[in-house]
């Protein structure tokens, strides 16, 4: 190729990707997360060069994936993710799939070799078309480098940034590009586009609502069962909820993630993961709002209920049926049904009082037993970490973080907690909660975290000191596989065969103060954490307690079959 065809070339491509991200940013893309790499200069030299976006470089594509998700699922707006070609956009793989499932709109562009390369053995090349088939909203193949032209780049960027904000969820941007791949050398950015019209998500329909409305005018005993993201983002949803239930004279059982239980209510009762262990009345019709719920043995429960109408409703990619229970299935965001139901109440003052006592009675009786126990224990961690970050935000992870938030976190605690609760990975928690502080610039934000999670992710503890992030990691350090101590394998097999299959003994500490620089307190009781919360560090800062979890199954064994016998 002559010097004069490189560099005309080169002026097609460097305007196709400057067109796609001018469009992008007409469409409301404010923010970038990649990482370095070879076939993706033109996207990332493009990007730089505005001023209209915020990029951020990640050492690996699993951290800035990651970071992606926390923070378009905490900002609700569209963030870029960009990369190079070859094995580079595989490690976006867990992020897109969670992004799928909880509906973040993460725009995934991963450069891409010239169909001449797919096939022959060059180095970098795999096949990606395709590459998140199933857990994307939509898919785009660009044509190579420029040839598509300026007008249609533009449209694309455009495009790709509405989709992922009206479908609320993941779209794939493919891109192959051919030599060269640095900038002509008279290289100027394109005219910037004119904004375009937002694109809200679809609302409930009134047929719908009709139809779900003659549904509730039928019950007399009605539950409402609050999963993960009923009303998360707003807290006018959440409160529109809450007042649909009182009409129809429900209960509401809320999930730590669904929003409701931020607020006061009449209506709401007890933590999920324990009222589910009494004697609860049975309802005749549940409304199953939002994702499936964090406690398992709500589930189960639910599923005793055999001649009970189940009714889901909300705005998921997947049913949220686990439990095959369903009749009736709406994808209709809760709070557009809360607000135009016509629904009432055909309930009577008992039904909802048996409720009352319920919750009454499990605050009472779990409570002093779960803080009497002796030294520091996963419920003490919790309740002093939902105390701490009181008027903030904290990401659990998935695992027994989030299971122990749920249990501890009180109603009407003012505490905004996040987690993976889609494919419910323990992985890429600590990057999330980097891009939730990059949402949350005015909050404290904390990150709860087992051992073998915060190893899983130590290139993102990195990541977040290279980025100059502020926030809190409290990390529970049980020396690996404390959560299989809840299996019920775990009674069937001798303690060596256990630790050889199910506890990952890693026989480390987390004090990386002289490693990495940052700061790092370690707890073994009570008093010892609430003084490390209540430190004031300027970037990042990491609690350690370490924990001794065996017997912990028993126990709660134990009291669960105390409070079935009590109420």
């Amino acid at each position: 190729m002559s010097t004069s065809d490189a560099q005309r070339q080169a002026h097609e491509t460097y305007a196709a990707v400057d067109g796609f991200l001018a469009g992008a940013v007409a469409a409301g893309l404010r923010s970038i997360n990649a990482s370095p790499g070879s076939r993706s200069t033109p996207l990332i030299l493009s990007a730089a060069r505005r001023r209209d976006l915020d990029v951020r470089m990640h050492l690996d594509e699993r951290s800035a994936a990651f970071a992606a998700l926390g923070e378009a699922f905490a900002a609700q707006r569209p963030v870029m993710l960009m990369c190079t070609s070859g094995t580079a956009g595989l490690h976006y793989a867990p992020a897109i799939a969670e992004a799928n499932l909880v509906g973040a709109p993460v725009v995934a562009v991963t450069a891409d070799r010239p169909p001449e390369h797919q096939g022959w053995g060059v180095g970098q090349t795999i096949r990606q078309r395709g590459l998140f088939h199933g857990h994307v909203r939509s898919e785009v193949e660009m044509p190579v480098g420029g040839e598509g032209g300026l007008a249609h780049a533009v449209a694309a960027g455009r495009r790709v940034t509405v989709e992922a904000a009206s479908q609320s969820g993941p779209i794939h941007v493919n891109w192959p590009f051919r030599l060269p791949l640095e900038p002509p050398d008279d290289w100027e950015l394109p005219v910037e586009v004119e904004p375009g019209i937002a694109v809200a998500p679809a609302d409930a329909s009134s047929p719908a609502v009709a139809q779900i409305d003659r549904l509730l005018a039928k019950a007399t005993r009605p539950l409402v069962i609050a999963g993960p993201y009923t009303a998360y983002h707003d807290r006018a949803d959440a409160e529109a909820v809450l007042e649909f239930a009182a009409r129809l004279g429900a209960p509401v059982i809320a999930d730590v993630l669904s929003g409701l239980r931020r607020h006061r209510h009449d209506h709401l009762v007890a933590a999920p993961s324990w009222i589910a262990d009494t004697g609860l009345p049975d309802p005749d019709l549940v409304l199953h709002l939002g994702h499936t719920p964090t406690a398992k043995n709500l589930r189960l429960w639910w599923e005793t209920l055999a001649d009970t109408r189940h009714v889901i409703v909300g705005h998921s990619q997947e049913l949220q049926d686990p439990s095959h229970c369903a009749v009736d299935r709406w994808e209709i965001a809760p709070a557009a049904l809360a607000r135009q139901s016509v629904a009432t109440s055909r309930a009577d003052a008992d039904w909802i009082a048996q409720w009352r006592a319920l919750g009454h009675a499990v605050d009472e009786q779990v409570e002093p037993r779960l803080a009497a126990r002796a030294g520091l224990t996963e419920h003490h961690i919790a309740r002093s970490v939902l105390d701490a970050a009181s008027g903030g935000t904290l990401f659990a992870a998935s695992s027994m973080p989030i299971r122990d938030i749920d249990s501890a976190a009180r109603i009407g605690a003012d505490v905004e907690v996040l987690a993976h609760r889609g494919a419910n990975g323990i992985d890429g928690t600590v990057a999330a909660t980097l891009g939730v502080s990059r949402a949350r610039p005015n909050r404290r934000v904390y990150a709860l975290i087992g051992d073998v999670a915060l190893l899983h992710d130590l290139g993102s503890v990195l990541d977040a000191i290279r980025h100059d992030a502020s926030f809190t990691i409290i990390v529970v350090n049980n020396d690996g596989g404390g959560i299989f101590e809840m299996l019920p394998v775990r009674h069937r097999i001798d303690d060596d065969e256990f630790d050889a299959s199910f506890r990952t003994s890693h026989g480390t500490t987390f004090d990386w103060t002289s490693t990495l620089g940052l700061a790092h307190d370690a707890v073994a009781d009570r008093e010892g954490l609430e003084a490390a919360l209540r430190r004031e560090v300027d970037g990042l800062h990491l609690i350690e307690c370490r924990v001794d979890s065996r017997g912990r199954a028993a126990a709660d064994g134990a009291l669960r079959q105390e409070l079935s016998r009590s109420t």
